[in-house]
């Protein structure tokens, strides 16, 4: 079978170089290829307005960019390319509150508001995630396996929904040890 398939591609071989050395003779004719169109330039519903200007039109201060970064809070690194800085800079300004209802929705939580408890129906599978993940990276991925083992699970997905309160509890109690 195999050599079947060698005979079939060596003879395929030949007869390609036959039409590679004498195109005139080849038994297929190559029909020509239509033109491509190329497509219409998208229509501009408002053409009173004057497009926005491409941010390359002014020059883009990279240590302006920085320095806010750094006021927004938004870590990065320092030799992140002008693209990533432009696109981590207007992330951040957008995330910015300009309303002053959105400036209170973005006041901070007390430690003890941010660190209350949810209750048990509350409590959603992420949330449990991002306690163990915390608590894995800062005190070591052991003391997640031991809440798991402690609620008969060898995975988050295998804890009973109805822990699910009760497994954030334990996660925060061992990383405030």
């Amino acid at each position: 079978m195999i050599e079947e398939l060698l005979e079939r591609i060596a003879s395929s071989l030949e007869r390609m170089e036959k039409r590679i050395e004498a195109p005139s003779l080849s038994t297929t004719t190559a029909a020509e290829p239509e033109p491509i169109e190329e497509p219409a330039p998208p229509v501009d519903e408002k053409p009173n307005e004057t497009p926005a200007s491409p941010p390359e039109d002014k020059p883009f201060d990279r240590d302006a960019a920085k320095d806010r970064l750094r006021e927004l809070g938004v870590e990065f690194k320092e030799r992140a390319r002008d693209n990533t800085l432009r696109a981590l800079l207007e992330a951040a300004e957008a995330a910015v509150p300009k309303t002053p209802e959105e400036s209170e929705a973005a006041v901070p939580k007390t430690p003890e508001e941010s660190e209350a408890e949810p209750s048990q129906s509350e409590t959603s599978i992420d949330d449990v995630r991002a306690a163990f993940t915390k608590l894995g990276e800062t005190k070591g991925w052991g003391y997640v396996k031991r809440v798991l083992t402690d609620l008969g699970a060898e995975m988050v997905s295998g804890i009973d929904p109805a822990n699910y309160g009760n497994a954030v509890k334990k996660a925060r109690a061992l990383f405030n040890e």
